[in-house]
């Protein structure tokens, strides 16, 4: 065994010299990295916070580091955590603006022409993202969209069509707030626009809309794995399926996956202070209407509690009439069935559906009907309703009660001041059925607030349905309003497998 050969004391005090000259220049580099202050992009110069609230502001920086929030004359002030992460709550007072808005730590973001008043999140798929450029009248419409109390933050539509799909959480989003401009207005989203454009005239304050919609999405795709991990691991709806579905939908992804667009787009806007919610999305879930029963009214709580606010209005549109001219009392199909299923969203306190039975004019598979203002005035009268407390009428003729007698059938309505029904006298959109569960047209007489059906060969009722088609456009039944009724049935039998 060779002897041990230790170092000369000259070699290991010039390794020694080293080795701590390396570590100083180390600590060095470390001690003048820029440390900074970061804020997410919905957090950001032209926003619109809500108001009268103590709105939450959050971001980044070193731990232990105090970060000042200063908006209004007033300062807040609180501390980063261990993770990195820091929040802190100001209140964003009466509508008005423009303000400053400054959050100081480790660096200072200065944040000019910050308006107070009404946010709303508009999210789905391809109807709520279709923009005023193909809209009708769009060009009218963007050429009048020189409204600087109306902002958008739009996470896709002019930016990214596809979204941001993320496999984790993410912390902001490649976009920011814009004034509503005809230099920019081309990409905004019709429904949302419309819904907001008269939100802030009517209010006369500021209004801002999150734009959270991508075309051909599936709702599994705007909830967070934890819940479709834990709830809804059976789905049975495939992406093959709902491709087939969405064959002539030319903005449809190529594939589908699960929570992709939560974690990319909703988790970095969250917990943005807001009003409500407008929803218009179903159409890539209409292969599986059972699961949408569930998964509706998850959403909606999901996003109740991110954002923070268990009874913020969700208002949502029933899936527009679509397709080629009924041959059947009524149709097993995808649409009448998902709109069912959008239904079940009713059973949560302060939601309403807004009926788009009558939004295409026309025979045809156009899944995206050009008529986004009607939609978006109908959305706005329901905000209008549940958010701020309007008695102007909101609602087409919604069923309360049903009463089955020899040879009749009794729907009785409320929103049903001046029950009418509009369109082809000669065809009917309602239909009976006694025990055997064959249907059959009925005509409609209407007495009231009821409707009294009858058809020749159901002597004895038991079930009715309205607008059972993928495409109704029977004789619609309306108020005296003009809203008409959405879709519905009396039996709770078994629908047939969509396909």
């Amino acid at each position: 065994m060779p002897p041990c050969r230790l170092q000369p004391d000259h070699l290991r005090q010039s390794t020694h010299r080293r080795v701590v000259l390396l570590a100083t220049i180390l600590l060095l580099l470390i001690a003048n990295l820029p440390a900074m202050t970061d804020i997410p992009s919905i957090i950001g110069s032209g926003m619109v916070l809500q108001r009268e609230r103590n709105v939450p502001l959050w971001g980044w920086d070193n731990p232990g580091t105090t970060i000042r929030i200063s908006f209004r004359g007033s300062e807040v002030a609180t501390t980063t955590a261990a993770d990195g992460r820091w929040e802190g709550q100001i209140a964003s007072g009466l509508a008005g603006g423009p303000f400053t808005l400054v959050i100081s730590g480790s660096s200072q973001h200065e944040l000019t022409n910050v308006l107070v008043g009404e946010v709303w999140i508009a999210g789905g798929q391809s109807n709520m993202w279709w923009q005023l450029r193909n809209c009708t009248d769009g060009e009218l419409t963007v050429a009048a969209a020189d409204q600087p109390m109306l902002r958008w933050y739009d996470a896709n539509t002019g930016v990214r069509e596809a979204g941001w799909p993320a496999p984790t959480p993410q912390r902001t989003i490649a976009t920011r707030w814009q004034t509503s401009h005809p230099s920019v207005a081309a990409d905004f989203a019709g429904t949302a626009y419309a819904c907001a454009r008269r939100l802030q005239a009517t209010l006369g304050i500021p209004v801002g809309i999150v734009h959270l919609a991508v075309p051909g999405t599936a709702i599994e795709q705007w909830l967070g794995s934890p819940i479709l991990h834990d709830q809804f691991q059976e789905l049975q709806a495939t992406n093959e399926q709902r491709r087939a579905l969405h064959a002539r939908d030319e903005t449809a992804p190529a594939a589908l996956g699960h929570a992709d667009l939560f974690n990319g787009m909703v988790a970095p806007c969250a917990p943005f202070a807001v009003r409500g919610f407008l929803w218009w999305q179903g159409e890539g879930n209409s292969a599986d209407p059972s699961s949408y029963q569930r998964l509706f009214p998850a959403l909606i709580t999901t996003w109740r509690t991110l954002f923070r606010d268990p009874q913020a209005p969700f208002l949502f549109v029933e899936l527009a009439n679509f397709g080629t001219a009924p041959a059947a009392p009524i149709e097993d199909a995808p649409w009448p069935a998902l709109r069912d299923a959008q239904r079940s969203g009713l059973a949560l306190p302060r939601t309403a559906m807004v009926c788009a039975l009558d939004i295409l004019d026309s025979f045809t598979w156009e899944i995206h009907p050009p008529r986004k203002d009607l939609a978006g005035e109908r959305l706005y009268r329901a905000a209008m309703a549940l958010a701020y407390g309007s008695t102007e009428e909101w609602s087409g003729p919604q069923p309360t009660s049903y009463r089955f007698d020899p040879g009749a059938a009794r729907v009785t309505f409320s929103h049903a001041d001046g029950l009418q029904t509009r369109g082809d006298p000669a065809t009917t959109a309602f239909a009976i059925a006694g025990i055997d569960r064959v249907w059959h047209a009925a005509t409609a007489r209407i007495d009231g607030q009821t409707v009294v059906l009858r058809a020749s060969g159901v002597a004895s009722p038991a079930a009715v349905r309205y607008a059972w088609f993928n495409n109704p456009k029977g004789s619609l039944l309306t108020n005296s309003s003009g809203l008409p009724a959405c879709a519905f049935r009396s039996d709770d039998w078994p629908l047939a497998k969509a396909h």
